[in-house]
């Protein structure tokens, strides 16, 4: 084992523990620890919202896609990041005031209220879509820490998933909402200024950096892009972009920064500062992956830790270890902002439903970190198989996410007859969808295809069921 590693790593974890422990001391309510009495400044906001968002996928699953499939898959990128503008623009400042006005913290009680579901029906399918691909989503990023200690300490992956679960869930038990924004807020900072200079060093280290660039041009990169106008190139422009892009609406972590941002007014300005931030992210992402291809002469056994191995060889272990640390951010960024959400959620909309009494905070709170215990535990399980691919798990979570949830959350916001009925049945068709997708060996992501039917389906149900009524 690496002691300059270990050094690093132990300094990054000891920090953010000791920043969830300055939260502790501020959380007085449930409200605060839920979220944050809804007093997160949109600085915070907007670097906190687009940090839940990447994960190890922007270190590992992406710039490893880049490596192997080469520009093309850029795409991915102009698509996450143009319907993220979307997302801020149009879903985030409303369903702000939406929350706030029928006094909801979880998007499983929004629904419930704004659509009057008085069986219980629409939370329960929330409460069980949410918790079933955000396990396959913590289960990713599990993936990737395990891999990383296997890689930089060369201890068991096992144990590195054990050791993953343990800081992360102690980051989220001590501090709540509040610690877990500015956490995220400041591993967005690090993690960007590491991916940023990682590529660039990388590149000028190259013996035929001169030649390299020469090579590059304009034109060479519009042909990457768009190889030629036929319609199997458009098609495949539409699902890469728009497949991966649609999910914003439905991501529960990003919904609920969005429920939880103090002035919505501000909500423009963070729409700016997280776009931009998301922009140089996955532009650094995809050099991370271009660079890769002539700085190993050895083609990699594993695509997906090309950032990885770029810096061992660049830098020395201390140093280095530091800038591996930009992984653990990316991961413990999304990992807590999903295990917090869920766990609010399945502990808000189920267990407490389930009793005939209302619970005291203490009681609900403690509910609350059960779940937050629970759900990693369960990631486990999935976790435990080391040849599931990062990327794999995290487009398999992110398209049934945004199966279940995008239709309901824009008719939501924009379609006053939507109706408890048509929001129900696309729920349930979307969920289902996005679980058996995989199972029928389609070559393409099911967001695209899938969000125009559940979206069509919510609609013609809404409006037949008025109808009768």
């Amino acid at each position: 084992m690496n002691i300059y590693y270990l050094i690093s790593f132990v300094s990054y974890f000891a920090f953010f523990i000791g920043l969830s422990i300055f939260f502790y001391k501020k959380n007085r309510s449930k409200s605060s620890y839920m979220s944050g009495d809804q007093s997160v400044n949109y600085w915070v906001t907007a670097i906190s919202t687009q940090a839940s968002d990447m994960s190890d996928w922007l270190f590992m699953g992406f710039p490893g896609l880049i490596y192997a499939s080469g520009l093309f898959n850029f795409w991915i990128a102009l698509g996450l990041v143009g319907f993220m503008f979307l997302n801020w623009h149009f879903i985030a400042p409303r369903l702000r005031m939406a929350t706030e006005e029928y006094g909801c913290e979880t998007l499983a009680s929004f629904f419930e209220k704004r659509f009057k579901d008085t069986s219980g029906i629409i939370r329960l399918l929330t409460v069980f879509f949410t918790l079933y691909f955000i396990i396959f989503y913590v289960s990713a990023g599990l993936i990737g820490l395990g891999r990383l200690f296997e890689s930089t300490f060369g201890i068991n992956y096992a144990l590195g998933i054990a050791i993953s679960i343990v800081l992360v869930v102690l980051n989220i038990l001590i501090g709540g909402f509040s610690a877990i924004a500015w956490g995220d807020m400041l591993r967005g900072v690090f993690l960007l200024s590491m991916i940023l200079m990682v590529p660039f060093l990388a590149l000028n280290s190259l013996s035929g950096r001169a030649q390299l660039l020469a090579q590059i041009n304009v034109s060479q990169l519009f042909s990457s892009l768009i190889p030629d106008y036929s319609w199997a190139a458009l098609k495949s422009i539409l699902l890469l972009s728009m497949g991966w892009g649609l999910g914003y609406f439905g991501s529960p972590q990003i919904l609920k920064h969005f429920m939880s941002i103090k002035d919505v007014e501000n909500t423009h300005k963070a729409k700016y500062v997280g776009i931009t931030w998301q922009l140089l992210v996955l532009v650094a992402a995809t050099c991370v992956g271009l660079v890769g291809r002539s700085f190993f002469t050895t083609p990699l056994q594993n695509r997906e830790l090309v950032f990885i191995e770029m810096v061992k060889a660049l830098f020395h272990p201390l140093f280095g270890g530091f800038i591996l640390c930009a992984v653990l951010a990316a991961t413990m960024s999304v990992m807590t902002a999903q295990i917090f959400t869920t766990a609010s959620l399945t502990s808000e909309d189920f267990f407490k439903r389930l009793s005939k009494k209302p619970l005291h905070d203490t009681h609900s709170l403690l509910i609350m970190r059960l779940c937050i215990i629970g759900i990693p535990l369960i990631a486990c399980a999935v976790s435990y198989n080391n040849s599931c691919s990062v990327n794999d798990l995290v487009s398999y979570a992110w398209s049934g996410l945004g199966l279940s949830f995008s239709p309901a959350v824009i008719a939501s916001l924009y379609f006053p007859r939507a109706n408890g009925w048509g929001v129900g049945i696309a729920i349930l068709l979307g969920g289902l969808t996005g679980m058996v997708w995989p199972y029928l060996h389609f070559s393409f992501m099911p967001l695209l295809p899938g969000f125009i039917i559940c979206m069509i389906l919510l609609l013609s149900i809404s409006w037949l069921t008025q109808r009768e009524t």
